[in-house]
C-alpha cells in the first residue's frame, strides 16, 4: 500500500469517528429524547415519572417554625470538658465584715498592752540593783611581799597606795590584788561583785 493510501485510510477512519462523536452528541437533541431507552430502575423510574432530575426538580426542605424558638443551651468548661452537664452554682464565700479586722486588730494591741503591764510589774516588783558609784581611777601595778602586798594606783592628780583589804577613795575596798590585776569592791555595797581592773585600766 502505497503512502497516499495510508493517508486515505487514516483520514477516513478519523472522519468515522468524528461522525460517530458528533451523531452522539446530536442524536438526543435531534430526537428529542424518545428513541433513548434506559435501563435500569433509573430508567424505569424516569418512564414511570417519578424520579426526576436535580435540576428540574429540587429538593425542598419543610420549613419548622418551632425550631427557631429553642433556646441554645449555654455550655461553662468544669473539671471534664468532655462530660457536658448542669452548671453547679459556685458558692460564694461571703465576704468578711469589716468589723472582724477591727476586732482581731483590737484584740492584738489588748494582748501587747498586757504583756506591756506584766514586764512593768516583775521590774517593779525584782530588787533594783542600786546605782554604783565610779571607780575614776587606774591601776599601775602592785608591789611587796605576798603576805603585805600593795596596790599602786593613780586619780590623775596623786598616786595612791592601798593594801590589800584596805579602802580606796572611802567608797571602793581592794579585795585581791594580783600580779597584773585587781579586784575592787564596793564598801556601801559589799553584796555586789568586784569589779577587776587590769594594769594600765
Amino acid at each position: 500500500m502505497s503512502q497516499d493510501q495510508r493517508k486515505r485510510v487514516m483520514l477516513g477512519a478519523l472522519l468515522l469517528i468524528m461522525l460517530v462523536v458528533v451523531w452522539r452528541q446530536l442524536a438526543p437533541r435531534i430526537t428529542g429524547g424518545s428513541g433513548a431507552i434506559e435501563v435500569g430502575p433509573r430508567g424505569q423510574a424516569a418512564a414511570e415519572g417519578t424520579v426526576r432530575s436535580a435540576v428540574d426538580a429540587p429538593e425542598v426542605v419543610e420549613l419548622r417554625l418551632q425550631d427557631l424558638e429553642k433556646m441554645a443551651n449555654e455550655y461553662r468548661p468544669g473539671r471534664d470538658p468532655f462530660r457536658f452537664g448542669e452548671a453547679q452554682a459556685v458558692q460564694a464565700q461571703p465576704p468578711e465584715e469589716p468589723s472582724a479586722d477591727a476586732e482581731r486588730e483590737a484584740a492584738s494591741l489588748e494582748a501587747l498592752r498586757r504583756a506591756m503591764e506584766a514586764r512593768e510589774s516583775r521590774e517593779s516588783a525584782g530588787p533594783r540593783r542600786p546605782v554604783l558609784p565610779d571607780l575614776e581611777v587606774k591601776f599601775l601595778g602592785s608591789f611587796g611581799t605576798r603576805q603585805r602586798r600593795l596596790a599602786v594606783f593613780s586619780d590623775g592628780a596623786e598616786i595612791i597606795n592601798v593594801l590589800e583589804g584596805g579602802v580606796l577613795k572611802e567608797h571602793f575596798v581592794i579585795r585581791q590584788i594580783g600580779f597584773e590585776s585587781v579586784d575592787v569592791g564596793f564598801v556601801d555595797y559589799p553584796d555586789e561583785p568586784a569589779v577587776r581592773l587590769a594594769v594600765g585600766g
